[in-house]
């Protein structure tokens, strides 16, 4: 009898494991990435993407890359995230990627360079119908919607309008097939990751334009994947 007992806890640990790997199947929780410099890393370890601290710009005091007030920034693309996270002081001998999962990010938000992005793309006809309620271009004004149709970021800053007048149904389809959110709530990492800096010219050979094309992104997850070490 004892050994039966044995035996069935035994499966029926390995039964809740395939429960819970299941259930995060169903429910499509993906992994979102946050880079970041030396300076912010030791207080996100220590106490989650805050949006309430104060964090150096990552851009180095380029405003194109500040974060929004009372936002943390993340995204699917961890190429991009370290692309982020290399923006900082080249002095520093580090640089920082956390992940987090999609299920510990309860208040989740759209990015407006996300919906100036979809907006463009969907005036070329790269995609055949917007996310959200298309109603919501009226918020608008004809200036603001022509320069998002030349591609000009200055035009997606607008997008803020559209943002505060999303439904959570609107939220939850654009966030669907965008790589990018924002969130104002404070998020545990599960994962902390510190990438030695790549020399200039290991840099600019995956930051080459015209010999990568699209592809920079990847060629920045695979260094970041060869090079990353946890950090517990």
């Amino acid at each position: 009898m004892i050994f039966i007992i044995k035996v069935n806890k035994y499966f029926m640990g390995n039964i809740d494991r395939i429960i819970r790997n299941n259930i995060r199947s169903f429910i499509n929780e993906e992994v979102y990435y946050h880079g970041t410099v030396t300076q912010n890393a030791d207080g996100i370890h220590r106490n989650g993407l805050n949006p309430s601290m104060k964090q150096t710009n990552v851009g180095g005091g380029n405003d194109e890359f500040a974060s929004g007030e009372g936002l943390s920034y993340l995204t699917k693309n961890k190429g991009n995230a370290y692309r982020y996270s290399l923006m900082g002081n080249d002095s520093d001998e580090y640089s920082h990627v956390f992940e987090c999962n999609s299920d510990d990010i309860k208040n989740q938000k759209c990015d407006e360079d996300e919906i100036g992005s979809l907006i463009y793309n969907y005036y070329i006809g790269k995609i055949k119908e917007l996310p959200f309620n298309r109603g919501l271009l009226k918020l608008l004004t004809p200036n603001e919607l022509n320069l998002i149709k030349q591609g000009n970021f200055k035009g997606y800053t607008a997008c803020k309008k559209i943002l505060n007048q999303m439904t959570q149904n609107d939220i939850r389809r654009t966030l669907s097939i965008v790589n990018n959110m924002t969130t104002p709530d404070n998020v545990r990492h599960r994962k902390h990751y510190r990438v030695k800096r790549p020399s200039s010219e290991e840099y600019q050979e995956m930051m080459n334009y015209q010999k990568y094309g699209n592809r920079i992104m990847d060629n920045l997850a695979q260094y970041y994947d060869k090079n990353k070490e946890e950090v517990y």
